[in-house]
């Protein structure tokens, strides 16, 4: 900032309008002596965006010095999805959006439930395979074919999904089998005796379970709903967020950004600060008065204002604070003063001001 400047018998005849900031009629300023401090251009306010629960932000590319409206996003933070663990039916929803997931899972124990594609598997062991060791030799992912050993002899096939010592399991894909009922299985679907791999039992699979912690904040199915595997079913963030959050943190106001707190990746925890906005639509100047010079001023008084970048404006500055704290310079003790630009807004922050001072 340049060092405050006496001048004396300055002639000051500005044909101005200074409706175009401060809304006034246009004026002319008459010969005065004045003191010329110098100042820059300031937010008179700022709101500082703090974390609105914890989790990890993803990347963004914010600098200090950036413009941002009100309502605009600046950060987002990473969600967690819960996925349909297989393919199936969706049968119960326990939890809905905003909600805490804890409730759910100790009234119900998951999110949700989820009937298989396929319902039925077959308990089967190689013991009683034709006598041949290929047939005693099961691979998971293979077909097989069965029938039934009842009356009517329905059949059908399916695919190996878990092989142990002699005893594996079969998930049924075709053909409509009662529980408890006993199949003989095949390698191939024209039931040779000498392809029979063993025999097993028909069970009802288990439903799947849905299951996490956390804060819902969006729920893609519903009962009735088909899945396929690894589909997504959650949306879940912090348990710590509200239930009106979402996963998005915008700019309170209009403004500049000038402190980006964190970095992107970064983790956060609530609260954690994340980046000051300074309001464009409440000004100041902030000038530096020699100690000589305040008794020309006081709190309300009404200055003109003009900023080097637009020497043919002048605004009006309204003192709205003098510091009670000076700092030394050059011998002498200097002093802040704010100065409210009235009408003025969307200037840009940190440009060069002199501010004229009644002699």
């Amino acid at each position: 900032m340049n060092r405050m400047k006496k001048q004396t018998a300055l002639l000051i005849l500005l044909a101005l309008t200074v409706g175009m900031l401060t809304g006034a009629s246009a004026a002319k300023l008459d010969r005065f002596e004045y003191v010329i401090a110098s100042g820059t251009v300031a937010a008179a306010a700022f709101e500082n965006v703090t974390a609105p629960f914890s989790g990890t932000l993803l990347p963004f590319d914010w600098e200090a010095g950036d413009r941002v409206s009100e309502g605009e996003t600046l950060f987002r933070t990473r969600t967690l999805t819960l996925r349909a663990p297989a393919a199936g039916t969706v049968t119960a929803v326990f939890a809905g959006e905003g909600e805490n997931a804890e409730g759910a899972m100790s009234r119900f124990g998951a999110l949700a439930a989820i009937e298989h594609e396929y319902g039925y598997l077959i308990n089967a062991s190689a013991g009683s395979a034709y006598n041949k060791s290929k047939n005693r030799e099961l691979h998971i992912g293979e077909t097989l074919y069965f029938r039934s050993t009842a009356e009517g002899r329905e059949e059908g096939s399916g695919t190996v999904i878990s092989v142990t010592g002699e005893n594996y399991t079969v998930e049924i894909r075709e053909g409509s089998f009662n529980t408890r009922e006993t199949l003989s299985l095949y390698r191939t679907d024209d039931y040779a005796a000498a392809d029979k791999v063993g025999s097993g039992t028909v069970i009802r699979r288990d439903p799947l379970t849905v299951t996490g912690g956390g804060r819902i904040l969006k729920v893609y199915v519903k009962p009735g709903d088909t899945v396929a595997a690894d589909e997504p079913m959650f949306e879940m963030m912090s348990a710590d967020a509200e239930p009106e959050s979402g996963d998005g943190i915008a700019s309170p106001c209009d403004g500049v950004l000038t402190a980006v707190a964190v970095q992107p990746g970064q983790q956060v925890w609530k609260g954690a600060l994340l980046c000051r906005v300074s309001r464009t639509d409440r000004l100041e100047v902030v000038a530096e008065l020699d100690e000589m010079d305040l008794g020309k001023i006081q709190i309300g008084s009404v200055c003109p204002v003009v900023l080097d970048m637009d020497e043919d404006t002048v605004m009006q500055g309204r003192v709205t604070e003098i510091s009670a704290l000076g700092f030394a310079r050059q011998n002498a003790a200097w002093f802040r003063v704010h100065l409210a630009l009235e009408g003025a807004a969307d200037l840009p922050l940190g440009a060069s001001a002199s501010v004229y001072l009644p002699k």
